[in-house]
């Protein structure tokens, strides 16, 4: 019996070692935590509706960063509730670090009421400027002309702007 109790101690020492022991490494994920189909999110402040963001999917990240993938419209409102500007691109990013949206690909901004239309193929978006800007080339279309030119910064709203190096054909009212 003491031999017996003898071998079982001897026998679990030499099972315990840790040569037979293997080291599973897990990759972290990286991936999105959530995704979101047919967006449709209201920003309002004191009970006004300031913008609505509407995209087919999202796609949100541990570190807070969304992706747009299949476009994505911005609608600006007045503060009396009336449609005032639209964003719309093919694609977008937001970086929840620095708050900014980033939209690439066919982007136009409108302004229907001031017959105003933006194009580019990427612009910025900073909600707490409340201004968008880019650094790439830009097409303003008005009731009265067309300016072209590379870099822009704007209301948010489209209601005003100002192109850093402009090109193309304007007219100089008096």
């Amino acid at each position: 019996m003491k031999n017996l109790l003898h071998i079982m101690v001897v026998l679990l020492l030499f099972g315990c070692n840790s040569e037979n022991k293997k080291t599973v490494f897990q990759e972290k994920y990286t991936g999105p935590l959530l995704e979101i189909d047919s967006v449709n999110t209201l920003l309002s402040d004191s009970a006004v509706t300031k913008m609505r963001i509407i995209a087919p999917k999202q796609f949100e990240f541990l570190n807070g960063d969304r992706t747009f993938p299949n476009g994505l419209k911005i609608i600006f409102y007045n503060p009396d509730g009336k449609e005032k500007s639209i964003l719309t691109s093919n694609s977008g990013k937001y970086n929840k670090l620095t708050d900014i949206y980033t939209v690439t690909g066919k982007v136009e901004v409108q302004n229907p009421a001031e017959k105003k239309k933006l194009t580019t193929e990427e612009l910025n978006w900073s909600p707490k400027k409340e201004e968008v800007f880019t650094d790439k080339f830009v097409v303003i279309q008005t009731a009265e002309e067309v300016l072209k030119g590379n870099g822009l910064v704007a209301a948010q709203d489209f209601s005003t702007y100002k192109i850093l190096k402009v090109t193309g054909i304007f007219s100089a009212k008096q």
